[in-house]
Formats: structure tokens, C-alpha cells, sequence
């Protein structure tokens, strides 16, 4: 959590609020998600067994450590500072307002309570899901989460490059979209052909929700820690409440 909070704000702070610059982290993030699991499969199929792939995860979060250290915590750039002083100086009411004021703040703090929830609950369920529904095999519902991430991956990509392009507030409301509509159609479908597409798709539209939201919420943010950390801790939540909620309607209706 709190590295996630620190890569969120060191990027969204260096770059002066920049989609692309933050989709581009969370692409490497999904680059992540997408090899750890077959390294860990690697050591389970030559017989190692779970101590070594421990032992990997304790190597990469110590170099996660020492790399955090040779990040630069220093303001931004004295011409950046320069220029802040002077639309201040110049315009005394464009001071920073405080984000508990701003309404984007609440907006995006929404947004990403839901998608972080709807994340979790997607990635805890839906490969028991199509094993238990016989809709696919136990070997391919756990291909199908590679394939996933690798559709996340490339739709950070691509969010990165448009994000250059087009209004954020546009990017984020086609993403939403979209991801509705896969998401309501990977739950209705029982070919596999469709729900392999549906996946997918929704992979693919899911991905550039958060970076994007994190970034048009910038402006709201920018400059405040106490900010960064509120709307992150905003997400945060989301991820540990909406599976609980979905585990306790499941658990009643099936």
C-alpha cells in the first residue's frame, strides 16, 4: 500500500499531473502482475517448491527498498517553484485550494473506490467462476489471467499515447463505458469464445481508469501529500469493502 501511494504521488507530482506519465507507471505494474505469476509457476513445475518463490518475492521487495532511496523527494524544479510564486503573487486567489473543497476530489475518490473494488472482486473471482460454471477448464481460466493482464497492459499502452491526445475527462468516461458493457456481457455469456473476448475487453478498458482519474484529479491534489494520500486511501477502501459486500450477497444468493 504504501508503495503504491509513493510511486502514485512521486509520478503524478514529477509530472505535473500527466495521464500518460501515470499510465505508463501502471504499466509497469502490470508488467508485474503479468510475470510473477509464471515465475512462481516456474519454481512450482521444477520442484522447488513455495520457499523459493518466497524467497523471490523477499529479493524483489528488497530491491523495491533500496531503489526507493535514489528517488529525488526535493520540491519541484526551481523554475517550476519560480513560476508558481508568481501567479500567486500576481493573482492571490489562485493559492492552492484545499482539497477537501474541490469537487473533483470527491468525483475521482468515487471512481476510484469503485474500480479498485470492482478490480479486487474481478481478480478474486473469476477464475472459480468459470471452472465452477464449467464454462472452461481449470488450466485455461488460469491462462485467462495472464491473457488479462496482458490486454491491461496493452490498454495502459495505448491510454498512455491518447492521453496525450484527448480530454482526460472523455478518456475516463469511454473507459467506464466500455468496461460496463464487457463486464455485463462477460457475465451473461456462456460461450467461451464471447467470454474470452469479454475479458479481454474489459482488461483492456479497465486499465487506463485508475492512472487516468489520478491525474485528472491533479489539479485538486497537486502539491498536497495529505491529498495524494486521502484519494489513494479513497481507492484503498473500495478494494477491502466491495469484496466483502459481494462475498456476504454471495454467500446468501449463490
Amino acid at each position: 500500500g504504501c508503495y503504491s501511494i509513493l510511486n502514485n504521488a512521486f509520478i503524478n507530482e514529477k509530472g505535473d499531473g500527466s495521464a500518460s506519465a501515470l499510465n505508463i507507471l501502471h504499466m509497469v505494474f502490470a508488467i508485474g502482475a503479468f510475470i510473477s505469476p509464471l515465475v512462481l509457476s516456474f519454481f512450482v513445475n521444477c520442484g522447488l517448491g513455495w520457499r523459493y518463490a518466497v524467497y523471490f518475492v523477499i529479493f524483489g521487495s528488497a530491491i523495491s527498498f533500496v531503489l526507493l532511496f535514489t528517488l529525488d523527494y526535493s520540491q519541484n524544479s526551481s523554475a517550476n517553484a519560480d513560476n508558481s510564486k508568481t501567479e500567486v503573487s500576481e493573482n492571490p486567489s489562485r493559492q492552492q485550494v484545499k482539497f477537501w473543497k474541490s469537487a473533483v476530489f470527491y468525483v475521482s475518490g468515487f471512481l476510484l473506490f469503485f474500480y479498485l473494488g470492482l478490480e479486487n472482486c474481478v481478480n478474486g473471482w473469476f477464475v472459480s467462476y468459470f471452472k465452477d460454471t464449467g464454462i472452461m477448464s481449470q488450466t485455461f481460466s488460469n491462462s485467462l489471467v495472464s491473457f488479462t493482464w496482458a490486454a491491461v497492459l496493452f490498454g495502459r499502452m495505448v491510454t498512455a499515447v491518447l492521453a496525450k491526445k484527448m480530454n482526460p475527462k472523455i478518456l475516463i468516461l469511454t473507459d467506464c463505458i466500455a468496461t460496463a458493457i464487457f463486464f455485463i456481457l462477460l457475465t451473461v455469456s456462456t460461450n467461451l469464445l464471447l467470454v474470452t473476448i469479454s475479458i479481454l475487453g474489459l482488461g483492456f478498458f479497465f486499465a487506463g481508469i485508475y492512472p487516468t482519474v489520478v491525474a485528472n484529479a491533479g489539479k485538486a491534489i497537486r502539491g498536497s501529500d495529505a491529498g495524494t494520500s486521502a484519494l489513494l486511501a479513497i481507492a484503498a477502501l473500495g478494494g477491502i469493502i466491495t469484496p466483502q459486500i459481494v462475498g456476504t450477497v454471495a454467500d446468501k444468493t449463490g
